[in-house]
């Protein structure tokens, strides 16, 4: 049995009287891209420490690539590679001196794809860091964060300061991660980033991650919902009372009960003159507000 690259269970972290994690379970298997959803102050950075180490859990355990990290946190630590959401630079060094430095403390790193992450960011290597846009001081963090070879990178708001170019650059060089069999998961409050870096989600609510039959239950029922905009004073038409109505205006959010239904209020949209109409499966972004705005699923 191949173990996965990162396995979580049962992870519980309080600060003093305030709980934030309630019993975590996560996993993320090698070659996977996995994205943890949620607001600020979900618990997302806290179970990053914790899988790090920065933070010690109450309870739970963590594995990484089989190994124990809460009875061998080094032995562990060398099998990640870490960007931290507020990742700094000492503005003193140039930036070969901080890679250098950055780089060696980890034993294996791959000098060819650290090149290919330099070539792509297009950083001015020797200049000192002083110089640095926020931008370059961030592509010089991911490059320290993904040149070791390691099983598992663990990446907290990895685009943060790039601009659109340097974001596609980014997610060639994930790619090229993913498809020599490392797990990446990555963390971000941003969700056309994680729809973008990640090909599956873990959503925290009130400190835990929602099991799969809830996710299932939510998406099945985001696949009724219609998202549909009206020419400027234009009313909808009559529909069943079943369906509910969640906005209004120009730009109508409406939920059936039923795909038959959902089907049938589309075609009565279409007749009416609709000029833009959304149904069908749903975005994060979709379950993301659904989850954490319209149900208030935030932080306790």
């Amino acid at each position: 049995m191949i173990e996965p690259a990162l396995s979580v269970r049962g992870l519980q972290k309080s600060y003093g009287d305030h709980q934030v994690l309630y019993g975590m379970d996560l996993e993320v298997a090698g070659g996977a891209t996995l994205g943890l959803v949620g607001p600020n102050g979900v618990g997302k950075t806290t179970c990053l420490r914790c899988i790090t180490g920065l933070v010690h859990p109450d309870a739970g355990s963590i594995h990484i690539a089989g190994i124990d990290a809460r009875r061998e946190p080094v032995k562990a630590r060398r099998a990640l590679s870490y960007l931290p959401g507020e990742a700094s630079v000492y503005r003193w060094m140039r930036g070969n001196e901080f890679l250098r430095f950055g780089l060696g403390f980890h034993a294996d790193i791959d000098d060819a794809f650290v090149r290919r992450c330099l070539d792509a960011f297009e950083l001015p290597i020797d200049a000192r860091l002083r110089s640095y846009s926020s931008g370059q001081k961030q592509m010089l963090a991911l490059t320290v964060a993904l040149g070791p070879r390691v099983p598992l990178y663990i990446l907290d708001e990895p685009e943060k300061a790039l601009d659109a170019s340097k974001r596609h650059a980014l997610r060639d060089l994930l790619r090229e991660l993913r498809q020599r069999g490392s797990a990446l998961l990555i963390s971000s409050h941003h969700i056309s980033e994680l729809e973008q870096l990640t090909n599956d989600h873990a959503f925290l609510s009130r400190g835990r991650v929602l099991e799969g039959d809830e996710v299932d239950a939510m998406l099945a029922r985001l696949a009724l919902r219609l998202r549909v905009r009206l020419a400027e004073g234009v009313a909808l038409p009559d529909l069943a009372t079943t369906v509910t109505r969640l906005q209004d205006g120009s730009d109508w959010i409406l939920e059936a009960t039923s795909s038959e239904e959902a089907r049938e209020v589309a075609m009565a949209l279409l007749a009416h003159g609709a000029l833009r109409l959304e149904v069908g499966a749903a975005s994060l972004h979709d379950v993301y507000e659904d989850l954490y705005v319209r149900q208030g699923s935030a932080p306790r």
